[in-house]
């Protein structure tokens, strides 16, 4: 182990075995390398051109690899095209539904959405892979969680983890949580993915929460976007042209 880095646990976090928060690319493949084994099952959150992913197709059993860019997630496919146990998709890791569709049970979860992302939107990921997941091990790269973990002397240990995993049964209500929660984020692109995914759904509670944001959201672009949405409740369930005009529209005012 590199001597720079510091150590607060020695312990597993259970039901979750050990978390790894590192702020490399050349750290973060390292642990690739080094976790990935012939029984692993992997889910790789933000696989990018698929760097990380070729470490992991070489050790691994199966390798989920998903990516909200849509360059991203053609050129990897390709790339790992000839490869069955490799599959790419694209798909926001803010969906936890959707991800847990594509693997249900992972053995390992690395989570890279970028080095430099804002730590809220790493934590958000983080605690959805510990509630969806028991992964024997979680990798995360981010530069300001990695910070975090370094100034932090003193963790209390806890009675009770409030990151239980929660069973298969109740994960589509966990995963409505979350997006009530997106709902209310202070950022106006989480609460503008919530809309979306609230128009996708098309289930009573989504109707109410697009209600109530198009009376109480304060900004224009979320208010469109929700009265929108709720204008076209009716179309077929497969499309989501209304909201992603008044979107270009919106941003091009």
């Amino acid at each position: 182990m590199d001597p720079r880095a510091t150590v607060h646990a020695q312990t597993p976090f259970e039901p979750c075995g050990h978390v790894f928060v590192v702020a490399s690319v050349d750290r973060y493949r390292r642990y690739a390398r080094e976790l990935c084994g012939p029984h692993d099952a992997v889910l790789e959150i933000g696989c990018s051109s698929g760097e990380a992913t070729v470490v992991m197709a070489k050790r691994a059993a199966r390798v989920v690899a998903v990516d909200v860019s849509v360059d991203a997630v053609e050129r990897t496919k390709e790339r790992f095209a000839a490869l069955a146990h490799v599959s790419v998709h694209r798909i926001d890791a803010r969906n936890p539904a959707g991800v847990a569709e594509l693997l249900a049970d992972p053995t390992l979860v690395f989570l890279d959405i970028g080095g430099n992302a804002l730590l809220d939107n790493v934590a958000f990921l983080v605690r959805q892979c510990l509630r969806l997941f028991a992964p024997r091990a979680l990798v995360v790269r981010s530069a300001e969680l990695a910070a975090l973990s370094a100034m932090t002397e003193v963790v209390e240990p806890f009675e009770r983890s409030p990151l239980r995993v929660v069973s298969h049964a109740n994960r589509r209500r966990f995963a409505m949580q979350c997006l009530l929660d997106q709902s209310e984020s202070c950022k106006v692109d989480i609460r503008v993915f919530a809309v979306y995914r609230f128009f996708a759904l098309r289930t009573p509670a989504c109707r109410d929460r697009l209600e109530q944001m198009l009376a109480d959201d304060p900004h224009p672009r979320v208010k469109r976007l929700a009265a929108a949405g709720l204008a076209h409740w009716d179309d077929p369930p497969s499309s989501a042209r209304p909201l992603q005009e008044e979107s270009a529209s919106a941003d091009g005012a």
